[in-house]
């Protein structure tokens, strides 16, 4: 977590595994990257939507990942919408 903390940026039901008592695994980390990044240029934004493109799920990828403005923040909160969506599959909300 401290002090460069990671997001998974794949997560989805064929990437959380569960051991013999029902824990989740996370499995899958080549989408792995720094969870807090600093979009400053139009550059920077378009090489991140590159690379979610290449490395993320489409229908798992947050939204901000898709259309990034120039100037923007880019933190853990993508992996928590995607746990939201992973939880509707899986029907636990």
């Amino acid at each position: 977590m401290s002090p460069n903390p990671l997001a998974h940026r794949d997560l989805k039901t064929a990437n959380i595994l569960l051991d013999k008592n029902f824990n989740p695994i996370l499995m899958d980390l080549g989408s792995t990257a720094k969870a807090r990044l600093e979009i400053q240029t139009v550059v920077e934004a378009r090489k991140l939507e590159e690379t979610a493109a290449e490395r993320s799920s489409m229908p798992y990828r947050a939204p901000e990942l898709f259309n990034i403005p120039s100037r923007t923040s880019i933190d853990e909160r993508t992996d928590v919408w995607v746990m939201r969506m992973t939880m509707i599959s899986f029907k636990l909300v």
